[in-house]
């Protein structure tokens, strides 16, 4: 699945390099957005909207050393998570492993947009100042 993804990635880079604009990022920051957004719709025709998706997702699968995540950082990440309020945690994960949008996590959580993006900010923010010591 993951070399379809890249497949596909390389592809949309290689049809739309014409369009790539220098003042808005260098090229592998375009290049990583269109992987990135790939990686997202695929894993969102997986799971279409109204499934439920599993949210107590193993972290040991999200890093085996290629991406340039540590052992140490896994397991920083892991117990910062794990200090989270458990529903911040699921509606991270839900979020940023399994590419739910706010819009999508507001219909199924049933809350505004706007609450969730909350939620998620004040999340991101607890994570961060947790990895940040």
């Amino acid at each position: 699945m993951a070399e379809d993804a890249m497949q596909d990635a390389y592809v949309k880079i290689w049809r739309n390099a014409a369009g790539y604009d220098a003042r808005r990022g260098s090229p592998i920051t375009w290049a990583a957005t269109i992987a990135r957004n790939v990686a997202i719709d695929r894993r969102r025709r997986e799971f279409p909207v109204g499934r439920r998706r599993d949210e107590d997702v193993e972290l040991d699968t999200l890093s085996d050393g290629r991406d340039g995540a540590s052992a140490e950082q896994m397991a920083a990440l892991r117990a910062c998570l794990d200090r989270l309020d458990p529903d911040q945690r699921a509606l991270i994960l839900s979020a940023y492993l399994n590419g739910e949008s706010r819009d999508e996590l507001a219909e199924r959580l049933g809350h505004p947009s706007g609450t969730i993006k909350s939620w998620l900010h004040r999340g991101l923010a607890r994570l961060r100042g947790c990895l940040d010591g």
